[in-house]
């Protein structure tokens, strides 16, 4: 299953938090949760598990 924009903003994580915890910048969660762009696939699964 692919993440979306809304079920990483339901989440409820802060976008620093999630970037620190995820190993991913916080420009690529902010652009993701806004739909600005898709991030590559290795940042979205360590979103993903970072999320579960």
């Amino acid at each position: 299953m692919q993440l979306t924009s809304e079920q990483c903003r339901a989440g409820g994580w802060s976008q620093d938090r999630l970037a620190e915890k995820a190993n991913v910048s916080r420009i690529t969660v902010r652009g993701f949760e806004k739909g600005q762009h898709c991030p590559q696939r290795a940042s979205t699964e360590a979103i993903t598990q970072t999320l579960k």
